[in-house]
């Protein structure tokens, strides 16, 4: 028997998804990893009480390095549970064992790093609405396709795609003004998980969209 959580986004939440974690696992259910969808999968279980964190790793992805970086957190008590795109690892440890990072810094650094591989993920999308939108354009040109609804869509999803780089961006900079002192809960995450407001910043987040959306109207209305 399985289960599926959405995940509220690793990157920005780690903190209050692991305490996810935990609750379902003291209800019975196993995290086992998270799927190409952003959907947390847990399996039936025996109920347990566990502590749950996920690091991000910064190492080549050779075999051998990460074998070398699991023994590292197995050392510690931490085991591996799985991995996503062999950069988010998850790892579950009994309550007492001590926390992932023993310092500021070496967090601070991690957060760092996440956030400039995360934004650099985000260009990949803007080639693939960049070829969408000047199929659509070439398509209305000739005359091909009309000026409807559908194609109005489509062309949206385009420029969205186009300009997904600049929406990361600035949602990254609120997040990083309104939680600046992530990096000192180190060795509290439950705590900082409790400061975070999930619903207060996915409205941001929709204010964000609104902004962009009314540019990206703009550029459909000269289209249409």
């Amino acid at each position: 028997m399985k289960k599926y959580l959405y995940s509220l986004g690793v990157s920005f939440y780690a903190e209050k998804e692991m305490l996810r974690l935990e609750e379902q696992a003291r209800k019975g259910w196993q995290f086992v990893k998270m799927n190409r969808w952003g959907f947390l999968v847990f399996e039936k279980a025996a109920a347990q009480e566990k502590q749950f964190a996920v690091d991000f790793y910064t190492g080549s992805d050779t075999a051998a390095e990460i074998a070398e970086y699991l023994e590292m957190y197995e050392a510690s008590g931490w085991t591996y549970i799985s991995d996503y795109q062999k950069k988010y690892f998850y790892f579950m440890a009994d309550k007492a064992t001590p926390k992932i990072f023993s310092d500021q810094i070496s967090y601070a650094e991690r957060l760092a790093a996440e956030q400039k591989w995360s934004f650099k993920n985000a260009f990949k999308l803007p080639l693939a609405g960049a070829l969408i939108v000047a199929l659509i354009t070439v398509l209305l040109h000739y005359g091909v396709i009309g000026k409807q609804f559908f194609v109005g869509i489509i062309l949206g999803l385009g420029l969205g795609m186009i300009i997904f780089p600049f929406t990361y961006l600035l949602f990254s900079l609120f997040m990083n003004w309104r939680y600046k002192n992530r990096a000192e809960f180190y060795q509290q995450p439950e705590a900082f998980a409790k400061k975070q407001r999930v619903w207060l910043d996915s409205l941001m987040n929709m204010l964000i969209g609104l902004l962009l959306g009314g540019l990206i109207g703009f550029i459909y209305g000269y289209f249409f």
